[in-house]
């Protein structure tokens, strides 16, 4: 389809030059080859008051709740993977006949998988507030995130030390440890800064 002005009867070249625009703005007319600015334009792309043209679809808010979705998706596979991490090192040490009791005052308390798995899915709720809150708060929610998680493992590492064993205590650090490992490293993803 060729552009062609409306205004078939004006021959004579115009005092300046055509403009020849592959995209068309709300605020500058879309001039072609052989129209005047004075001539009306018949276009094939978008029209000159149309405040969309075909390359702003990324920007769009379609696009910008997709990014969101994925990343929440991400986000959510990696509070996930987690839980599920500290589970499976739950099932290999009682597999190994590690029973694992810590001491809590007097008594002592078994820790079955649904501690397990609870622990791991607050501590990763927790975490993804947090980095929610950062990215909407400060320049770089990433880093600050990845500080406040690594003080907050290291200070989380005293509850391993009330466990009644040697066995225990090795296994309850080794599930904080990656619980911790994968929050810290997996919920800001590589594209957040």
């Amino acid at each position: 389809m060729t552009n062609k002005s409306l205004n078939t009867s004006s021959t004579s070249a115009s005092a300046s030059p055509p403009v020849v625009s592959s995209g068309a703005s709300a605020s500058s007319p879309v001039v072609f080859s052989g129209a005047s600015a004075s001539s009306p334009v018949i276009s094939s792309g978008a029209a000159a008051s149309s405040p969309v043209a075909s390359s702003d679809f990324p920007a769009t808010s379609a696009g910008r709740s997709l990014r969101r979705a994925a990343r929440r998706g991400g986000r959510a596979a990696t509070v996930a993977i987690a839980a599920a991490s500290a589970l499976l090192l739950w099932a290999v040490d009682s597999w190994g006949d590690i029973a694992l009791t810590v001491r809590q005052g007097e008594s002592i308390q078994q820790i079955g998988p649904v501690a397990v798995v609870t622990a791991a899915l607050v501590a990763g709720a927790a975490a993804w507030a947090l980095l929610a809150v950062l990215e909407r708060t400060v320049r770089r929610p990433a880093r600050i995130y990845r500080i406040i998680a690594s003080v907050v493992l290291l200070v989380s590492l005293a509850g391993p030390l009330s466990g009644t064993d040697l066995g225990t205590r090795l296994a309850l650090l080794g599930m904080h440890l990656t619980v911790g490992a994968a929050l810290i490293l997996g919920l800001p993803g590589r594209r957040c800064r």
